[in-house]
């Protein structure tokens, strides 16, 4: 493919339905501890950064480091 699907969500991040749908699910995991077998499973990339200490195991924090390791593979293509 010429143009890669990846950053298509850029389309409908401006959107007020999914502007809501993203609140609620950041609400929904903001004071959640999720389990080392959840983690593991849904955060593979992230588990040893969670036994380590380096990420705290809730659900924001997960997600924070997660697309951050993603932007991180950007970065590091540009420097």
């Amino acid at each position: 493919m010429k143009y890669s699907l990846l950053d298509r969500i850029r389309y409908y991040l401006p959107d007020d339905n999914v502007n809501k749908a993203k609140e609620r699910l950041l609400g929904n995991f903001k004071d959640e501890k999720l389990s080392l077998g959840m983690i593991s499973q849904y955060f593979p990339e992230l588990f040893w950064d969670v036994l380590s200490g380096k990420i705290k195991p809730y659900g924001v924090e997960l997600l924070k480091a997660k697309v951050h390791k993603s932007i991180q593979r950007y970065i590091d293509a540009t420097s």
